[in-house]
């Protein structure tokens, strides 16, 4: 069952970028709880994917705290950029998966990722990235 469009359309900017820092906060506590709990360690293209949906989030909650409607629906455009990127990292990751080149597996080509991304720095628990798809 779809939702009705009538009723998107009828949703304040607000009620849909609050149901998507909820979704986005829903993600990442299911990453961090297979990551953390299951013991299933992020590829790197799993972390890019994370970072795009932190993105996401984050613009969304700005869109929240934006006085007005054109700031939210700009909010919203950048959430939506951010969600598409994080949605094109994912289909790549799956097309890696169900297709693996024979020179590497899944998120080899990323070896830099943990000594240049910075945030691979602040937020080591989050964005560990060593396992393997």
């Amino acid at each position: 069952m779809s939702p009705n469009p009538a009723v998107l359309r009828r949703l304040p900017p607000k009620a849909l970028l609050a149901a998507i820092v909820g979704l986005v906060a829903l993600a990442m506590a299911g990453a961090l709880f297979f990551q953390h709990v299951m013991h299933f360690e992020p590829c790197p293209l799993c972390v890019l994917q994370r970072v795009a949906i932190i993105a996401a989030g984050a613009s969304a909650a700005l869109g929240l705290i934006a006085v007005g409607v054109p700031l939210q629906l700009a909010a919203a455009a950048l959430t939506m950029l951010f969600g598409m990127a994080g949605a094109a990292v994912a289909a790549w990751h799956s097309w890696i998966v169900r297709f693996p080149p024979e020179s590497m597996s899944c998120g080899r080509p990323f070896e830099w990722f943990h000594e240049d991304f910075p945030l691979a720095v602040w937020l080591p628990k989050l964005f560990r990235g060593e396992g393997d798809c």
